[in-house]
């Protein structure tokens, strides 16, 4: 995701809010902010509420994006599901059962 945010022109850090963490925040080269958070599963509550609540603390209107492999649920309380992955200098960014193949 890092290399993947990179090579599309992003200047990434890391964010952090009270004590949780913000996988990547991402700027455009035109200046806008997008959060992501990366998850191989988000299918325990847990796991979830761990990777959701740092997005849902940011107080701002940019994109807040969990980036998962799972199928289920497309909006948490304004933070953005996506199953997608990086791999090679390409991104899959949303699950449609008729539009998507990929393989490890």
């Amino acid at each position: 995701m890092y290399l993947e945010l990179l090579r599309r022109g992003y200047k990434i850090t890391i964010g952090k809010i009270d004590n949780k963490e913000i996988d990547f925040v991402a700027q455009k080269p035109g200046g806008q902010i997008e959060y992501y958070q990366v998850s191989q599963t988000v299918m325990d509550e847990g796991t979830l509420t761990r990777e959701i609540t740092p997005l849902q603390m940011i107080k701002d209107n940019y994109p807040k994006i969990l980036l998962s492999r799972d199928h289920a649920g497309n909006n948490y309380k304004g933070a953005y599901k996506r199953i997608g992955l990086a791999f090679g200098q390409k991104i899959v960014p949303f699950y449609s059962p008729n539009s998507i193949s990929y393989s490890l």
